[in-house]
C-alpha cells in the first residue's frame, strides 16, 4: 500500500486583521499558537484550506 504524501505546515503569520472566515480556516487546520507547527496528510480538502491561507502559512513536504 502506498503512503500518502504529508506535508508540514508552520503557521508563521497572524490572523489578526483578517476575515472571521479565514481564522476558522487556520483553527481548522489544527493551530492554536502562532509559530506552532503541524503535520498533516495531503487531501483535496487540506489543499484547499492551505490555498485560503496561504498568505499565514509555510508549507514543506515531508519524504
Amino acid at each position: 500500500m502506498a503512503e500518502s504524501k504529508r506535508f508540514q505546515v508552520t503557521y508563521k503569520k497572524s490572523a489578526i486583521g483578517y476575515t472571521e472566515r479565514t481564522k476558522r480556516t487556520i483553527r481548522a487546520l489544527g493551530f492554536t499558537k502562532l509559530g506552532q507547527t503541524l503535520q498533516h496528510t495531503d487531501s483535496p480538502q487540506l489543499r484547499g484550506m492551505l490555498n485560503a491561507v496561504k498568505h499565514l502559512v509555510v508549507v514543506v513536504d515531508v519524504e
